[in-house]
């Protein structure tokens, strides 16, 4: 590819990863490579690796996420079974990850195999709670992003200790009465 093409190319790339020991350096990291900043109330969907809560709580993980009032309370938080960023990734051009992992949780009304959304203000709550929770897992195979469970977060430590699959989470739903439709 010339060279002045990549670099217009570059400027407009979507997905951007970065790692760091916590939000608040990534961030940091963020404004040593883009002259741009990163909006946080643009912010729809955040992805967390299961193998990070597994070894990280997930309170100390999204502390900064939590406090900073940039960013919208109504953003969902979802784990992945691999690496978060393969969930924000495409090889269609014009399709925007994001919004498919923001909309897909809307059409429980047709399966009871998706739970409900967790927005940051309930992650929150139940971060307070110190009861143990579930968050909705997500997986990729090839191009498609596809929800496939549940992800167990124990309260008094705040990680990750196991997966429950679709019909575990129909079950509890079938159990809170949360059932909106489909089987």
């Amino acid at each position: 590819m010339p060279p002045k093409l990549e670099a217009i190319r570059s400027k407009f790339r979507l997905n951007t990863s970065e790692i760091g020991d916590s939000l608040l350096e990534i961030m940091r990291q963020y404004s040593l490579r883009l002259e741009r900043a990163v909006i946080g109330h643009h912010l729809k969907v955040i992805v967390v690796s299961t193998t990070l809560v597994r070894n990280q709580s997930i309170d100390k993980l999204m502390d900064f996420v939590l406090r900073d009032n940039d960013i919208r309370p109504s953003c969902i938080v979802l784990l992945s079974k691999k690496l978060a960023r393969e969930t924000l990734e495409t090889g269609h051009p014009g399709e925007v990850p994001a919004f498919i992992l923001r909309d897909t949780p809307r059409g429980r009304f047709r399966t009871s195999k998706i739970m409900k959304e967790v927005n940051l203000t309930e992650l929150n709550e139940r971060l307070g709670s110190k009861q143990s929770f579930l968050l909705q897992e997500v997986s990729k195979r090839g191009d498609e992003i596809l929800f496939t469970g549940a992800g167990i977060i124990k309260g008094a430590t705040g990680k990750w200790i196991g997966t429950l699959d679709q019909t575990d989470v129909e079950s509890i739903a079938w159990i809170q009465g949360d059932i909106e439709g489909g089987h």
